[in-house]
């Protein structure tokens, strides 16, 4: 029998040709997990052999959201296409499988032909990304927007990120946000081995943001950093997370400093370096870094371990109801 990804890109067949993409059907079927009942809001995340993938879906989970989908990256000539996939997953998360080694394309027509119809919000994170209330700690993320971003009829909210560090940690982690918490200081500007990187590159005058995306107001999404096309002429209403005012810088936020963290609606840890060994396998298996730009010392250059900062340690331990020791 057909799977349900396998059919959802054949009913939508014609809507793919006319968007001027190429219809695709996933080599590999999708994991069921739960039905698909109108939402608030859901996550998407696009991935490959990522340890973390188990934590990410059920912190997402526990914070509001009401279904996580991940894009599962299947190379060709994979031996086994699905390792590095946690089993069992929580419910309410679910596996698209696919080829497309970029992923985006596929997450751009699952968004505009599936998940716009049955969600109010959207965010489109990676699996090291993990936003967190600030303002309001008492609060999930889906309250925070809930109360602040919906109520206020925004279309778009951009999330600044949070640079997370490994403090010269050596083996891979399942659970960083109960093993990390080390983080640079955004007072200070941070200089590499490779300065003119995009992804290794000083990050005191704009960093980069991550966007919580309104469907009814959106037809495209062009990417994990910004929406795409308006379904509605003129300007969408877009913000940011940290004042909750008009963001007018694109995918960045600018002069992002300490007293905006503590003082944010919203904020975005990245934890792009967990460890010496994730180094070496993103090296392996990201287009970006496997084209041999940088090396996994480059990355580790970065490694700018300055404040302690347990904000999501303290935050994952009261979802698993564990008492903080330490």
């Amino acid at each position: 029998a057909a799977s349900f990804t396998q059919k959802l890109f054949r009913m939508y067949a014609e809507d793919f040709e006319r968007f001027g993409y190429q219809p695709r059907v996933p080599s590999l079927p999708m994991i069921p997990r739960s039905v698909f009942p109108p939402g608030f809001w859901c996550v998407v995340t696009r991935c490959r052999r990522e340890p973390a993938l188990a934590e990410f879906c059920s912190y997402y989970l526990a914070e509001g959201a009401d279904h996580v989908f991940v894009i599962w990256d299947t190379r060709v000539g994979d031996s086994n296409p699905m390792e590095g996939l946690p089993s069992p997953l929580p419910d309410r998360v679910t596996v698209l499988t696919d080829v497309d080694t970029t992923q985006k394309q596929t997450v751009r027509y699952v968004y505009q032909n599936f998940l716009r119809q049955r969600f109010t919000w959207v965010s489109h994170l990676d699996v090291d990304e993990f936003v967190v209330p600030v303002r309001e700690p008492g609060s999930t993320i889906r309250e925070t927007l809930m109360a602040v971003f919906d109520r206020s009829g925004c279309d778009q909210v951009h999330v600044p990120w949070v640079m997370m560090s490994c403090n010269g940690r050596k083996e891979e982690t399942a659970t960083p946000l109960q093993d990390l918490t080390w983080r640079w200081d955004h007072d200070r500007r941070h200089v590499g081995s490779t300065p003119r990187s995009r992804k290794f590159r000083c990050r005191f005058d704009e960093i980069e943001t991550k966007t919580f995306v309104r469907c009814a107001a959106y037809g495209t999404l062009a990417c994990d950093h910004f929406a795409g096309s308006p379904v509605y002429p003129g300007s969408p209403s877009v913000v940011d997370s940290v004042s909750g005012k008009a963001h007018t810088t694109g995918t960045m936020f600018h002069q992002l400093r300490e007293h905006d963290i503590r003082s944010a609606h919203m904020v975005c840890y990245h934890f792009r370096l967990q460890s010496l060994a994730a180094c070496k396998r993103k090296m392996g298996d990201s287009n970006f870094y496997s084209q041999g730009r940088e090396t996994e010392a480059d990355m580790m250059s970065t490694d700018f371990s300055e404040i302690e900062d347990a904000t999501l340690r303290v935050r994952r331990l009261a979802q698993l109801g564990i008492e903080r020791t330490n």
